[in-house]
């Protein structure tokens, strides 16, 4: 499967990411009459018709699975690879003096 890379973040949210690019987030929704849920969204991607890049889930681990698969579905559509992850940068390295 072409996996995303999560980060938490402080709120609570989780960012996915293809390579540096964020491509998907799960967010937690404020408590409603269903109880706890999350929201999950893939953006920077055109929806083919039909498609629904965004839904709610009961826990955040599948709200992940669920961006992380439409992730791979699209990807899979457009006929693309996921981004590589690149190495981290040193301090004050920038693309054009790297070695």
């Amino acid at each position: 499967m072409h996996t995303l890379r999560w980060e938490a973040q402080r709120n609570g949210s989780w960012f996915g990411y293809s390579g540096e690019l964020m491509v998907a987030m799960v967010v937690k929704l404020q408590s409603d009459s269903d109880g706890e849920g999350w929201r999950w969204q893939v953006d920077g991607a055109r929806n083919p018709v039909g498609w629904s890049n965004a839904g709610h889930r009961k826990t955040a681990e599948s709200g992940r699975l669920a961006a992380a698969r439409y992730w791979k579905r699209w990807l899979d559509y457009a006929q693309l690879a996921p981004l590589p992850r690149r190495p981290a940068r040193g301090r004050g390295e920038t693309a054009g003096n790297r070695k």
